[in-house]
């Protein structure tokens, strides 16, 4: 009987060996899989003093000012990549009097814009007044209302060109010069893999792109 017993002991203690070892050999692939992957694409390990960390703060905070028909109007810090209804929100919501049909209110805001809500009154006085008709007027303000202290920035030469590297997708990574479509699919895997790139050059981090296909493509690209 303790024969038996013996048997079946070593029989389900290698069983248990055996579980034991197979979790162990997929762990070891799963770390090698990741590891491969970190190599492939060089992934930059970077640590930030203090300075550096307030200075990247700082450069997810934009100011922007909300006037008009608003609930408390003000100058308002909101997170970069905000839209005008995210401002709307956090400024208390509009007026019962609001009109929105002169916003875009998916419009992505940028630091100093000015938002303007109009009500409805102002809007419909706007329209009578307009000579050349109501769709004069309302492209006017679609176009101006809502980007008053934008104009300095639209100004400057490929502002508005520009792809940012952490946000962009495959066919627009793919529209920059001197990026393809296998190159664009690199840098989506490098997003995945390494997280965000912090500035520009890090882009030379995939495979294929050196000083040389930098340089004609620095000027198309931001983070």
């Amino acid at each position: 009987m303790d024969t038996i017993k013996d048997f079946f002991l070593e029989k389900k203690m290698a069983f248990i060996c055996g579980i034991l070892a197979l979790a162990c050999l997929g762990m070891g692939v799963l770390y090698l899989k990741k590891a491969s992957a970190e190599e492939a694409f060089h992934c930059p390990v970077e640590t930030l003093d203090e300075n550096e960390e307030l200075e990247m703060l700082d450069d997810s905070l934009i100011h922007v000012d909300i006037k008009g028909a608003i609930r408390n109007p003000g100058v308002y810090e909101m997170m970069t990549g905000s839209v005008v209804n995210d401002l709307i929100r956090e400024a208390g919501g509009l007026m019962s009097n609001a009109d929105t049909s002169t916003l875009n209110l998916s419009k992505k805001l940028t630091n100093e814009m000015v938002i303007i809500v109009y009500t409805k009154d102002e809007v419909r006085e706007m329209k009578k007044n307009d000579s050349l008709g109501d769709a004069s007027i309302l492209d006017g303000i679609k176009e101006n209302a809502a980007i008053i202290g934008e104009e300095a920035e639209n100004n400057s030469p490929n502002t508005n060109e520009k792809i940012n590297l952490n946000t962009a997708t495959k066919e627009q990574l793919d529209s920059i010069p001197g990026i393809g479509e296998a190159k664009a699919q690199s840098i989506i895997e490098y997003r995945k893999t390494c997280g965000a790139f912090k500035k520009i050059e890090d882009i030379k981090n995939i495979s294929g792109i050196g000083d040389a296909v930098f340089e004609k493509l620095k000027d198309y690209i931001t983070v």
